[in-house]
């Protein structure tokens, strides 16, 4: 029994690094062949995903989750046999294999962890994460800020911190600076976006029943990087955020106060860095085009890349089984990506996942004193738009945030006859 227990604080001090190395060190490891790489999330991965199972192992007894296994099961079920089913009806060799098991360490290292100490463990790890998202935030602030000054020459550039490291980088889709779009330390200005977008959810959620004001101050900053990122589906998300925020806290006034001081402060500081007509230039040009359907990057997606998929797409009756991105190349839309691997199979599973998140979101209304399922409507809002342009459902820090709230809803659901109001 001694043995399980520090194997298990072993394994929780390893997801916690994981969550860490996710947030600052996601596109860096090394290449292995001309195809595939290690990041260093992967190593750490790894390691929890085999230290989990030999605790299980030892134990023999896992703690099921019920509402987070119904939630995500068929999900996982196509993500997981799919590739599989390419190795023998798709040609997928090694690959199917090789796709299956990166999924697998996509969803392992936290999945076991709940599924070996149940609720009683998510008010402590909640307080890991919570410090972690606040450091991430300030970090990742303060960086863009500077890649904004390097690159309008305020700074010189041996403040980039990330093209010292930028040989490290193992990611294709490694992108530091994109005209004015900020990328902090994430492998681009999206993975930045979606950081800011999960980490908005979380704190707006917590002013709903946790009366801690500097949480406020928590948003509004996640807002600021928001912009700085220039991503329409976070900003348009957050927006939505905001304002369910409103309608269920109870001091309203407060929140306004507070959002238009640290707003006024931001944009003071920016206009001595960059016009705001550079900084809102992403979504400026839909007001001054007066149709979303005329800007660039969606043309590209709705008139190229998305036709071109659908009409190869019908040479394979049941998917692609193998990820479709290795015969059609960049798909940019997580719908048309799981429709083009599993077709319908896979969209129900997407949609029932999605579902089952919302319906538990909207349990808030019977279980006012569980902050966390307000969380689960802000990611429905985030998912279900985000999924049309990009695949969040597919990044690390999605899918550990995904299993993290449901777990911590099992904790508060159980301290509930107590009067407990947060975690």
């Amino acid at each position: 029994m001694e043995y399980s227990d520090s194997l298990k604080n072993i394994y929780y001090k390893l997801l916690i690094l994981y969550l860490i190395t996710l947030l600052f060190f996601y596109p860096y490891g090394i290449c292995i062949g001309e195809d595939n790489n290690l990041r260093l999330p992967d190593l750490v991965a790894i390691a929890c995903t085999i230290l989990g199972l030999s605790i299980i192992l030892l134990r023999f007894k896992v703690i099921l989750n019920k509402v987070l296994m119904l939630t995500i099961f068929l999900f996982l079920l196509c993500e997981l046999f799919f590739p599989l089913l390419g190795i023998v009806f798709a040609g997928g060799g090694v690959s199917g294999l090789g796709n299956s098991l990166r999924i697998a360490f996509l969803w392992l290292p936290l999945l076991l962890f709940v599924l070996i100490h149940g609720s009683p463990m998510a008010p402590k790890f909640n307080q890991k994460v919570n410090k972690i998202f606040i450091i991430t935030i300030y970090a990742n602030l303060t960086y863009c800020i500077l890649q904004l000054l390097v690159k309008y020459g305020n700074l010189p550039e041996i403040f980039m911190i990330t093209d010292q490291l930028a040989p490290f980088a193992v990611d294709e889709h490694y992108r530091q600076m994109v005209g004015n779009r900020t990328s902090g330390f994430f492998v681009n200005s999206t993975a930045l976006s979606l950081f800011a977008i999960i980490a908005a959810g979380y704190f707006c959620s917590r002013l709903i029943n946790i009366k801690n004001l500097s949480d406020i101050l928590y948003v509004c900053l996640t807002g600021i990087i928001i912009v700085m990122s220039a991503s329409r589906a976070a900003l348009v998300s957050l927006i939505l955020y905001l304002i369910i925020m409103l309608c269920l806290c109870k001091y309203k006034l407060r929140i306004l106060i507070y959002t238009s001081i640290i707003t006024a402060l931001f944009l003071v500081l920016v206009g001595h860095i960059i016009t705001f007509e550079a900084l809102f230039e992403r979504h400026t040009r839909i007001v001054e085009n007066e149709t979303i359907i005329e800007d660039r990057s969606l043309v590209g997606r709705m008139y190229r890349s998305w036709p071109y998929v659908l009409k190869e797409i019908k040479k394979y009756p049941w998917g692609t089984f193998v990820s479709p991105v290795s015969k059609f190349g960049l798909i940019d839309s997580g719908y048309l990506t799981y429709y083009a691997q599993g077709k319908w199979v896979f969209i129900f599973g997407v949609a029932w996942m999605l579902i089952l998140i919302l319906i538990t979101g909207l349990q808030f209304f019977k279980h006012k004193n569980e902050w966390v399922r307000v969380n689960f409507i802000f990611l429905a809002i985030y998912l279900v738009g985000a999924m049309i342009i990009s695949n969040p459902l597919r990044n690390p820090l999605m899918i550990f945030y995904i299993i993290f709230l449901f777990w911590l809803l099992s904790s508060q659901k159980k301290r509930r006859a107590k009067g407990f109001l947060g975690c």
